[in-house]
């Protein structure tokens, strides 16, 4: 009886560590939540540009996913420095001018969003390695 026991016991702990490990992996790398919204934490900045309301950023993340994110437009003024590197990525709610608004500088309308306020390089690291089943 004790052998089924410690059978049973071993059984449960292999199952709640499968569980664990699951659900560990299914968690997406290098985010972070603010507000209740998923945001990427690292990529590659692959361009920088300057629009009506924000800089726009392209970024790349380590497994080759593109996106795209608001920033302050002081991020842009480092464009030169910034552009092709690996960063961390930091957020911050910031009022910007609502699209409502159209570009249209007399506009009062805003809306509250995550803006990158800080992308400090990083080093990279390099893509997961599949394992074996």
């Amino acid at each position: 009886m004790q052998s089924f026991n410690l059978r049973f016991a071993a059984l449960v702990l292999s199952a709640m560590l499968l569980v664990l490990t699951v659900s560990a992996s299914a968690q997406a790398p290098d985010t972070v939540t603010i507000d209740g919204q998923t945001k990427k934490a690292i990529g590659t900045i692959t361009a920088m540009q300057d629009g009506d309301i924000a800089c726009y950023l392209s970024l790349k993340d380590d497994l080759g996913v593109t996106f795209e994110e608001m920033a302050d437009f002081e991020l842009c003024r480092q464009k030169s420095a910034l552009v092709g590197q690996r960063v961390a990525l930091t957020y911050r709610p910031q009022r910007v001018q609502s699209g409502e608004c159209q570009g249209d500088p007399g506009c009062r309308k805003s809306v509250l969003v995550l803006v990158v306020v800080a992308a400090k390089p990083t080093a990279a690291t390099s893509p997961p390695v599949p394992t074996e089943k």
